[in-house]
């Protein structure tokens, strides 16, 4: 055992004494050569003396609101900055700016509605010198307008706006005009801006969107039209909504119509028509009528007086009837409404010289005191309602030659608000009962002067009764009245 022992150290003893242990590190070597020096870099630029703007947020606005906006710039060291040295253009007022950061300010502005839309340029003088971000800032209308019809003198036009300002609803505050809620007056929304001889009515109010009908006079200037919309009670707070260059109003000549003689044409999509004509060369009655050929199509007329102002508008309906005296002239509008294209029209003009009767004392309000009317077609002229209860009669014949024909019996203006109801009664001035022979079987009472046609009568005595409304008494400016009857 021992000796094995001793064999196994001896081995281990031997192979330690061949390794050996590691020698010291040797002394460092000798340095290399210093390398060539690189060429130099460019000049950096020196921000201060380059400043520049960096953006403007947010970047746009609607004419007509106040803005605050955040000019971000470069190179600046701002401490102070007065409010005419940031320049957003015409039509922008900087009211405030306030200085956050030597390289930011926050501005406050306010968009004139007369602003041009569209981007433009902002400029701020900065240590003396201005410097600009081009095409920075973009003017918007706050309406998209839609416009649609025959942009001319005299004419009539159908206009949608649509509201692009979601945080300003349109005030929809609205009136019944009748008591079916079928016509509405919105108190609180009206049209402003809008050149001499142009008119607006208010069709529809809902809060982004609503629809108006321009009326342009024969004598609108010829241009661009602009507009503002003003939505609030008048006299209150009211929010403006304005638009540049909605419509261009082009000149133009009424197309003479020869009395007696049919006017053709054709019309665009809510396309207008002006026409114009002149009365007889004596006192007479004046009758229009229009018509269309074109399925589906309608067509209404605007008659205007010498004057072709909307304002004076005379009618608007397919027909008309009225006085006419030598020298009387007239515009007519004629308007295609169904949106159908290409819609035909055919316009008719009638002169009629009847008899004129003066208006006799009526003597008590009495069917039997009756004024007689010799022979149709004839005109009493200058009749007058003196109260509420005043009642006048007036008693015509047919004739056996003129029988199963129908009459039609119409006031006309007098005043034009004279408020009147309308019968035509069988029998004589002497008949005690009063049963009409209305083709209706009913008095007149829809408008301010009326218009009753008959039945066919046979030959025998009649009676045209003229009453005050019970909807409006007689008054100063509103009491006279005339009277036509005629066969049709």
């Amino acid at each position: 055992m021992m000796k094995n022992w001793l064999g196994i150290v001896g081995a281990t003893v031997l192979a330690v004494n061949v390794m050996g242990c590691s020698g010291d590190p040797g002394a460092p070597g000798v340095a290399g050569t210093v390398g060539t020096n690189g060429t130099n870099g460019k000049d950096g630029k020196d921000a201060l003396a380059n400043p520049s703007l960096n953006s403007i947020t947010p970047g746009n606005a609607f004419m007509g609101r106040k803005e605050t906006v955040i000019i971000s710039a470069v190179g600046t060291a701002w401490t102070s900055v007065a409010n005419g040295d940031v320049n957003f253009g015409d039509g922008i007022t900087v009211s405030k700016v306030t200085v956050a950061s030597e390289t930011s300010l926050v501005v406050e502005l306010s968009i004139g509605n007369s602003a041009k839309t569209g981007r433009r340029s902002v400029s701020i003088k900065n240590a003396g010198k201005d410097i600009q971000l081009k095409d920075a800032f973009d003017v918007q209308s706050p309406l998209k307008v839609v416009i649609t019809g025959t942009q001319a003198q005299g004419t009539i036009l159908e206009v949608t706006v649509k509201n692009r300002d979601l945080l300003n609803a349109f005030d929809t505050t609205a009136v019944a005009l009748d008591p079916f809620g079928l016509q509405m007056e919105y108190t609180n929304i009206a049209l402003d801006g809008l050149p001499t001889g142009v008119q607006a009515q208010v069709s529809s109010v809902k809060d982004f969107e609503a629809t108006f009908v321009l009326l342009c006079d024969t004598t609108v200037a010829a241009g661009k039209l602009n507009l503002t919309l003003k939505s609030g009670p008048k006299g209150g707070e009211q929010v403006d909504f304005p638009a540049t260059d909605v419509a261009e109003i082009k000149a133009r000549t009424a197309t003479p119509v020869t009395m007696g003689k049919d006017a053709t044409g054709t019309l665009d999509v809510a396309g207008t028509a002006l026409l114009s004509f002149s009365s007889a060369e004596q006192k007479g009655i004046l009758e229009l009528s229009s018509t269309t050929s074109t399925t589906g199509g309608s067509i209404g007329v605007a008659v205007l007086p010498k004057s072709g102002s909307f304002t004076d508008m005379l009618a608007f309906s397919t027909s008309y009837l009225s006085f006419s005296k030598p020298g009387d002239s007239y515009y007519a509008v004629i308007w295609e409404r169904a949106g159908v294209d290409k819609t035909a029209y055919t316009l008719k003009t009638i002169t009629t010289i009847p008899s004129f009767l003066a208006n006799a004392d009526d003597k008590g309000d009495l069917r039997a005191n009756a004024q007689t009317i010799s022979a149709l077609p004839a005109v009493i002229e200058s009749a007058d309602l003196a109260s509420d209860k005043d009642v006048d009669y007036y008693e015509f014949a047919v004739a056996a030659a003129d029988a199963n024909k129908a009459i039609t019996v119409m006031t006309l203006p007098g005043d034009k608000k004279t408020d009147v109801t309308l019968s035509v009664l069988s029998g004589s001035a002497l008949t005690t009962t009063e049963t009409s022979v209305a083709a209706d079987g009913k008095t007149a009472d829809l408008d301010y002067h009326e218009k009753v046609t008959t039945k066919g009568l046979a030959a025998g005595k009649y009676v045209i009764k003229v009453a005050a409304s019970p909807y409006q008494a007689p008054g100063a400016g509103m009491s006279k009245y005339h009277v036509f009857a005629r066969f049709q």
